[in-house]
């Protein structure tokens, strides 16, 4: 009777064959998590930066509609106050959009609000 201790090289390829398919698996899971991640982070910093320009908008004196654009930090912001003629007399519309470029493009933030008026303006 023949000794078999260890493994034949059939038995060795297919383990090796089965781990790289594991891991292969467990690399797509985390690259594709990674990729998610980075653009949730981008998309998070957009939004935090649309906020702190709406805290700038002056709630008093907005008398005529305005545009203005910005560039930081990688991101483009256009910040956007309508005609206000067109609204109630205590609100104005103001839209905030940032783009940004990421892995999959260009990507877009908007944000559209009112802001109360002073009643004292108008």
């Amino acid at each position: 009777m023949k000794n078999e201790n260890g493994f034949t090289l059939i038995e060795v390829l297919i383990a090796f064959a089965i781990l790289s398919v594991s891991l292969a698996a467990l690399y797509m899971t985390f690259s594709s998590s990674f990729v998610r991640s980075s653009h949730l982070q981008a998309e998070q910093q957009a939004l935090t930066l649309a906020r702190e320009k709406l805290a700038t908008i002056p709630l008093s004196g907005l008398i005529q509609p305005y545009e203005e654009k910005y560039e930081e930090e990688g991101y483009s912001l256009q910040v956007v106050v309508s005609d206000l003629t067109e609204t109630v007399s205590l609100t104005i519309p103001v839209t905030v959009v940032v783009t940004w470029q990421s892995s999959t493009g260009e990507q877009e933030l908007v944000i559209r609000t009112y802001r109360l008026s002073d009643p004292s303006n108008g």
